[in-house]
């Protein structure tokens, strides 16, 4: 395979092998890709192009969230997965996986779907037990809020004893669980970023409006990148890039992983401290509502008993959390690479969970849906298809005074469509007297306005049905 120059060639590459010259372009656009010469990595086919006279046949791969466009005699369809490897300035194919691996991610999802924590209760017991061991100023024993205590369900008979008590052990688990908390951004720390924001973009616009735009943006977008980064849902992908020793990793994935193993050593409960036989805690509503995101908050409330928690009962709500995250990466693909009813390709899928920290320094999680929808244009230029794309999000979040908040959102280009849905009606009032306000100060930013509506109560909910394949329906 290799990247189009800017004259189309005359013939191209078979699927194992590829021309031995290529120009200075080709190894820029390999570059910004952040692969290596003799990197393997996997690659998904988005689109196929057929020869044209002057071209010759091309498909998009998406590597890495980054599309590319190659040139390949290789029959590739699309929603396949491919195994690839950079040789120089060209991609060479090393494995066409098919679409099989959608089963996979089926069975995948199936074992990991009851087997999975809240990320929010779980933050939240994180923080009340990093106050409570040595160290913090707190008392020896942590006693966490109702909604942080696993149920009956996920955790049978009475969980009793204290957290580690051994001084040098509990210092250390206090360090791991300060790790976790650390990755949140706080609320203040992002209203401060949006604020800035908000007063650059608000100087006089220009015909060079949309470069300053970008410029005033930069820090909350760049935080908002770091804070995605963060969550741990492209550990794997991000580990792939680094290479064997993820050492310096800093996400919550990893972090958990690492509490985890320090946990272990602690736990003499755990049969030869595997945490693959660990039975993980279940979070009731995940599995009520399996494979539904963003997720409706629970409108039942945790047991008010609050009890104390020891080392073994903390080490099962981390591979809980563990789980969640992992289950969140297997559904992003499993839509991603979902066959659909044109056959046309099911558009690319994120599926996130945001930790960060209200003004109580509680923490709190943003549930968001990213999807990047392909517009078909007649012409067959990919560059103008690419301009052309659809980006979908949905958040979710649950404001400590304002209750259940959803957000639905589509940009097009600088046409941007805007849906928020409030559960309480004083919200919603909110939002209907601010409205005014939030449209101004996206059109500062240079978007164009095409719908912003206030919806008291909740959205259609988006599930996946889990089956030989999985399908996105929407109710």
């Amino acid at each position: 395979m290799k990247i189009p120059s800017q004259a189309p060639p005359a013939s191209s590459s078979g699927p194992g092998a590829a021309p031995a010259t290529a120009v200075a372009p080709e190894r820029a656009v390999l570059d910004a890709l952040a692969l290596r010469d003799g990197q393997a990595t996997l690659a998904r086919v988005v689109e196929q192009q057929p020869a044209t006279r002057t071209t010759a046949a091309r498909v998009t791969l998406e590597i890495g969230g980054q599309p590319i466009v190659v040139e390949t005699e290789a029959d590739l369809k699309p929603g396949s997965l491919l195994r690839i490897q950079r040789d120089g300035d060209i991609l060479r194919l090393l494995e066409n996986l098919g679409r099989g691996s959608t089963s996979a991610l089926s069975q995948a999802l199936a074992q990991k779907l009851p087997a999975q924590f809240d990320l929010q209760a779980g933050l939240k017991l994180i923080a009340a037990l990093a106050k409570a061991l040595p160290g913090s100023g707190g008392s020896a024993a942590a006693t966490p809020s109702s909604s942080a205590t696993p149920s009956s369900s996920a955790a049978p008979g009475t969980l009793s004893g204290q957290p580690p008590t051994g001084q040098n052990e509990a210092v250390l688990i206090r360090a791991a669980l300060s790790r976790v908390l650390q990755l949140m951004p706080a609320q203040a720390e992002l209203a401060r970023s949006a604020l800035t924001t908000t007063q650059t973009s608000g100087t006089p616009r220009s015909t060079s409006g949309a470069a300053s735009s970008d410029s005033g943006a930069s820090g909350i977008t760049g935080r908002i990148r770091e804070w995605v980064q963060a969550s741990g849902s492209f550990t794997e992908a991000r580990i792939a890039q680094a290479g064997a020793n993820d050492d310096g990793l800093n996400d919550l994935k990893s972090q958990l992983l690492r509490l985890a193993v320090q946990l272990l050593k602690t736990d003499t409960t755990t049969a030869a401290g595997d945490l693959r036989r660990l039975q993980p805690a279940v979070s009731p509503d995940l599995v009520q509502q399996a494979l539904q995101f963003p997720l409706v908050p629970a409108t039942s409330q945790a047991s008010g008993r609050a009890e104390p928690v020891n080392a073994g009962v903390l080490l099962r709500i981390v591979a809980g959390m563990i789980n969640r995250l992992t289950v969140n990466q297997l559904h992003s693909q499993a839509l991603s690479s979902a066959a659909t009813p044109d056959g046309s390709p099911a558009p690319q899928t994120w599926l996130l969970e945001l930790p960060w920290l209200n003004l109580q320094q509680e923490p709190k999680v943003i549930q968001a849906r990213i999807e990047k929808h392909e517009q078909k244009n007649n012409d067959d230029n990919s560059q103008a298809e690419s301009q052309h794309a659809q980006w979908r999000l949905n958040l979710a979040l649950d404001l400590d005074s304002l209750g259940p908040v959803y957000f639905e959102i589509a940009l097009t280009r600088t046409s941007l469509s805007t849906r928020v849905w409030a559960e309480h009606e004083a919200t919603w009032r909110i939002a209907e007297r601010e409205s005014a306000h939030l449209r101004s100060r996206l059109s500062a930013l240079g978007l164009e306005i095409k719908n912003l509506e206030c919806i008291h109560g909740r959205p259609p909910q988006t599930r996946t049905r889990l089956d030989q394949r999985l399908v996105d329906e929407r109710a």
